[in-house]
């Protein structure tokens, strides 16, 4: 497992190539995209994290929802395997009442 920070985008080849079998967190703000990487390295790559951190933080259930669903729902279209987490760590301004309803429609959609 290779953690790493920022935009990984231009090193994937390298990262793939160097033998790593899963990538974390895919942080979002740095402009990754989770989706677009499971498209193209699914069948080489499990992926740990890519759910944005700041919507944990905006405490908004409804974009927690969406984001989560968005995010297991195109994993799983992809057939890729994925590990549920943020992009980043949690900072304090995440509710911790926020963090487990998204833990709670991570379960919801979890089996695929």
């Amino acid at each position: 497992m290779l953690h790493t920070c920022g935009m990984i985008e231009a090193a994937l080849p390298l990262i793939v190539g160097a033998g790593f079998d899963c990538l974390d967190p895919m942080e979002i703000k740095a402009g990754n995209r989770p989706l677009d990487y499971a498209e193209r390295y699914g069948d080489r790559l499990a992926f740990l994290g890519g759910l944005d951190a700041r919507v944990l933080e905006s405490g908004d259930r409804a974009l927690i929802r969406r984001e989560v669903v968005a995010l297991i729902e195109g994993m799983n279209s992809r057939g890729a395997r994925y590990i549920f987490h943020s992009d980043h760590s949690l900072s304090t301004n995440v509710d911790y009442e926020d963090y487990r309803y998204a833990l709670g429609v991570y379960r919801e959609h979890m089996i695929y």
